[in-house]
């Protein structure tokens, strides 16, 4: 067969093949043309694909394309951790413990603070809040700074601080509180007995040898607790207990117990700072409401036909108040012994407010004035200045 095709090839170059033998060359030819061309064709895609497959520089971009991926992929997973940490679990964790910062709504301070101001108005009374700070730590943490001004000084006193921690709603029992703010001195007992009795006249002649325009620091004790009204007999005023040579501080309620719990009417004018002087805020409006005179200086006017009544509202509304804000106060630094507001309330409900003692400062003339009533029964100097630009005298 192979020398037939050889024999009509050379038949056909010759030309002497005939038409049929040119037909049989020819096809084979063409089948030959074909066969080649498909062959050069699998072998040019083959090369390129052999060549890609062992290409070391593509493999190791290829590589290194997939580890900067898993890298990527890794840090972002990692940020996603960390701002779980330290912002979303720190937020979550916040929800479940009381957060001081708090706001009930349109008010304009937060109710810690309000709270605050009125358990140091009715427990002590030489200090009154200027400013409390409070800046948030995280997971249920807080630094509470509170800044006080003395309500009675000799001269001129520098403001004084309380700082602490607050962990998860309660004071951190090592962030110990600044020792730096003074309890007070409470009242010394009106005894009807020789030994007070002989204190009492001593304290007298003491006052009486000072000059007249001295300043005294002090606290008187009532022989029997005063009503408001008898109060204001005592002080011989009619409206606000107030003159030119003495300023009364803070007054001592009988309630019944050894706490000692007081009020200053002028004290709900200061607290928290200016924040209370929103005149006509809704919340406070609201506030006043529900606990009436609560803050005195929120209200737009009142009438001093009847300033007597105003004070001891004043004073039972802040019990009412603190009573139904136990769980605040105790997110305070306090005693056991000064939470006994429900107490306290219940007694003065039933007997009616009676001032047992006062606190006050004003030139000896004034101070020793007011010692010498009948209705005083013992007196406590807790400072003295010879001279005092503060006061006049009558």
């Amino acid at each position: 067969m192979t020398e037939n095709i050889k024999e009509l090839l050379l038949k056909y170059q010759e030309g002497a093949a005939t038409s049929a033998e040119k037909k049989i060359v020819e096809e084979k030819l063409a089948t030959l043309n074909l066969l080649q061309e498909l062959q050069e064709g699998q072998v040019m895609q083959a090369k390129p694909q052999l060549k890609d497959r062992f290409n070391p520089q593509k493999v190791k971009r290829q590589v290194n394309a997939k580890f900067f991926k898993v890298t990527l992929l890794l840090f972002i997973f990692a940020g996603l951790v960390l701002a779980m940490l330290h912002v979303v679990v720190p937020t979550i964790v916040d929800q479940f413990y009381y957060n001081p910062m708090t706001k009930a709504k349109e008010a304009p301070v937060a109710e810690y603070n309000l709270v605050a101001t009125t358990y140091t108005e009715l427990t002590n009374p030489l200090l009154r809040v200027q400013e409390i700070q409070i800046d948030p730590l995280g997971m249920g943490r807080y630094t509470v700074t509170t800044r006080y001004q003395t309500t009675m000084n000799i001269g001129e006193a520098s403001p004084l601080t309380c700082s602490y921690q607050l962990v998860r709603g309660k004071v951190s029992a090592t962030s110990h509180p600044s020792n730096n703010v003074p309890n007070f001195t409470a009242l010394i007992p009106a005894k009807a007995n020789g030994d007070y009795e002989s204190a009492y006249q001593a304290t007298l002649v003491k006052l009486n040898a000072l000059p007249e325009a001295s300043e005294v620091v002090g606290s008187l004790t009532f022989r029997q607790p005063l009503t408001v009204s008898q109060l204001f007999q005592f002080l011989q005023v009619e409206k606000l207990p107030e003159a030119a040579d003495y300023q009364l501080a803070w007054l001592q309620v009988d309630t019944g117990s050894a706490d000692s719990f007081g009020f200053s009417w002028n004290e709900g004018e200061y607290a928290a700072g200016d924040l209370l002087r929103n005149v006509g805020n809704k919340y406070f409006t609201d506030l006043n409401q529900q606990y009436p005179w609560l803050f005195p200086a929120t209200y737009r006017q009142y009438s001093f036909t009847d300033m007597p009544q105003l004070f001891s509202q004043h004073f039972t509304s802040s019990l009412a108040y603190l009573t139904d804000h136990q769980k605040i106060i105790f997110s305070l630094p306090v005693s056991e012994q000064s939470t006994n507001f429900a107490a306290a309330l219940d007694y003065v409900q039933e007997n009616g407010v009676k001032i047992s003692g006062i606190y006050l400062a004003g030139t000896a003339k004034k101070f020793t004035l007011l010692a010498q009533q009948a209705e005083v029964g013992a007196v406590n100097v807790l400072g003295s200045s010879l001279y005092s630009a503060k006061y006049q005298n009558d």
